[in-house]
């Protein structure tokens, strides 16, 4: 576990780093100040108000999937990555403690690692 988060930590940037709109968007609207527990009421929240906001990039049909402890054990991140890697999920953002994995119509497909 430990060395997990190493490596995250590692791989991920913060929001200066960002050269998507869009993820740099999401990162400062639903990220930024989020409590570090109890955090699911607030973020729901805050991704409904995201997506009503975005209506120009989030189409009918288009959703998001929140998926949480990705990175306690193997078996998760492998079902992460089995995810993130299906040709519908064309944007994933990881925070470590939960990811978001957004099956939506876009050209191309984009992985983030954020902290």
């Amino acid at each position: 576990m430990f060395w997990n988060y190493l490596s995250y930590l590692f791989k991920s940037h913060n929001s200066f780093r960002l050269h998507s709109p869009l993820v740099f968007a999401l990162y400062n609207k639903v990220w930024h100040d989020l409590p570090k527990k109890d955090y699911q009421d607030e973020l729901l929240s805050r991704l409904e108000v995201f997506m009503t906001e975005h209506q120009s990039v989030f189409k009918e049909g288009d959703y998001v999937m929140i998926f949480e402890g990705h990175h306690e054990d193997k078996h998760k991140m492998n079902v992460w990555n089995d995810l993130k890697n299906n040709e519908k999920v064309r944007l994933s953002v990881d925070f470590y403690r939960f990811g978001l994995l957004f099956v939506m119509d876009r050209k191309e497909k984009e992985d983030f690692m954020l902290r």
